[in-house]
């Protein structure tokens, strides 16, 4: 028996399968409802392809990402897996990759609390930030040939707990000089301007594109060659003329500004503009319309949403949703 691979877009036989999540299982599982590409469906994620989004995208976008946060918050992972080094866990190592703290590692402790790893940022001639331990800055007379007066030379980094004590000593240190008040939580979770890289987006596209063959499980439909840039993108890394990730600041259920539950949820969509879209929040925080193709006119195909549940305590359940 064969089966058609969407992200290689070819047939294989059957051996050549194993049994994917629409939603990858690091983001919680929905009782007798998780769904499959089990047996019963004729358009699968093989083996290959499987495993290795597995091991690359998925495991870094659960470990490195804003939402990866949001498992631990929300106790998708569990206690006897939290400390395992180099695993996934309440103590990984994690570095802003943009923004003023570019570079800076930092943990993630209990309560949803960001504790930076270095204290104190000097900027330097590129504009980019060394960071030091307080106790480890240099003097300001070495400092002031490496790093040049700026309004915003010195940046000093703290949770909110410690910020005054430690601000005391980092002013006893370099008095007289502008020193800018900077709070990783802010950076982090307030504004949500620690930006994704290609290998997020990729992820973010992946479970946007399984959801879609989910609902649409057809040859007919999946192999069109519309759908080639995406495929292309999530498989490959290979960028076109389409951004197919793009934030979206409107809430997906309406409930979201008052006190929708945190759930993931995803919708599928005709944009006015011709684009197949789908729309997709994991825990219903940060919204994301993924364009699987642009201008279509092919098939025909089902245009709908559901919300998953991954906590045992409301059911671990799918929900259909109903448009407004």
């Amino acid at each position: 028996m064969k089966f058609y691979c969407f992200y290689c877009n070819t047939d294989k036989s059957a051996d050549e399968f194993n049994k994917d999540h629409v939603l990858f299982k690091a983001f919680g599982t929905f009782g007798s409802d998780t769904p499959t590409f089990s047996e019963i469906y004729t358009c699968r994620v093989c083996q290959i392809c499987n495993e290795n989004f597995g091991n690359t995208l998925e495991k870094t976008f659960a470990k490195q990402s804003i939402e990866g946060l949001w498992r631990f918050h929300n106790s998708i992972v569990k206690e006897k897996h939290a400390f395992k080094k180099n695993q996934y866990g309440k103590n990984s190592n994690y570095i802003f990759n943009e923004s003023p703290l570019k570079g800076l590692e930092f943990d993630i402790k209990d309560s949803y609390k960001i504790v930076p790893k270095k204290e104190v940022g000097l900027r330097r001639m590129d504009g980019e930030y060394d960071f030091f331990l307080l106790d480890d800055i240099p003097s300001q007379v070495i400092a002031n040939k490496k790093y040049p007066q700026h309004e915003k030379r010195v940046m000093f980094l703290s949770s909110y707990q410690e910020a005054s004590k430690k601000f005391q000593v980092l002013c006893e240190k370099w008095p007289d000089v502008d020193i800018q008040y900077f709070c990783p939580e802010k950076e982090y979770l307030g504004d949500h301007t620690v930006p994704y890289n290609k290998e997020s987006f990729r992820t973010i596209a992946k479970n946007a594109f399984n959801y879609l063959a989910w609902r649409n499980n057809s040859r007919d439909f999946l192999s069109q060659s519309c759908f080639d840039p995406i495929r292309k993108f999530i498989k490959n890394g290979e960028v076109g003329e389409i951004k197919h990730v793009i934030p979206c600041p409107e809430p997906i259920l309406y409930e979201k500004a008052n006190n929708a539950v945190e759930a993931h949820i995803c919708t599928i969509q005709i944009a006015t503009t011709g684009e197949v879209v789908v729309s997709i929040s994991f825990f219903n925080q940060i919204n994301w319309q993924v364009i699987i193709a642009e201008n279509y006119n092919g098939f025909d195909f089902k245009k709908e949403g559901h919300m998953f549940v991954p906590y045992e305590i409301k059911g671990n359940r799918v929900i259909e949703l109903t448009p407004t």
